[in-house]
């Protein structure tokens, strides 16, 4: 058996019932932190414990049938940088002018969010939210295209 990563997410399932097997308190305590989403480094945090020494433990588990790794990866979130907002904001500012950043803003707060706060995965919403602010279809597509580009990087 591969070492556990500290990565990886676990949940009771396993083959075995963990009354069919004898664990000790600090085996329990893991057990009843193995819920499906918090991974192995997240449940050694929870417990105050060593992360080799949590690894430990779910090696037993998971050899003893108990438990089983869920097959997800753990994606940490991307936030749109601040150069993403500069490039809207000038292709903006061509077309319609000076109050570019204006709609921006008042799209990011329709959005509740801060520029800060825009996850890459948002970035299509908001560039359709701001197009739909151009009243001239031909300007409006020039935006849209021009942030196709931009949105490729991410």
């Amino acid at each position: 058996m591969s070492p556990v990563k500290l990565e990886s997410v676990f949940k009771l399932g396993g083959a075995n019932e963990p009354s069919s097997v004898q664990l000790k308190s600090m085996e329990w305590a893991v057990l009843t932190q193995l819920d499906g989403k918090k991974s192995v480094r997240e449940v050694s945090e929870v417990l105050a414990m060593d992360d080799m020494e949590i690894a430990t433990i779910v090696e037993k588990l998971l050899s003893e049938g108990i438990i089983v790794e869920i097959k997800q990866t753990i994606k940490p979130q991307a936030f749109l940088p601040q150069d993403f907002f500069d490039s809207m904001e000038l292709n903006l500012v061509h077309l319609i002018g000076p109050v570019a950043s204006i709609i921006i803003d008042d799209v990011l707060f329709d959005m509740n969010k801060e520029r800060d706060q825009v996850e890459v995965e948002e970035a299509g919403t908001l560039v359709e939210s701001v197009s739909a602010e151009i009243d001239d279809d031909t300007k409006k597509m020039q935006f849209q295209q021009s942030m196709l580009s931009s949105l490729q990087k991410y």
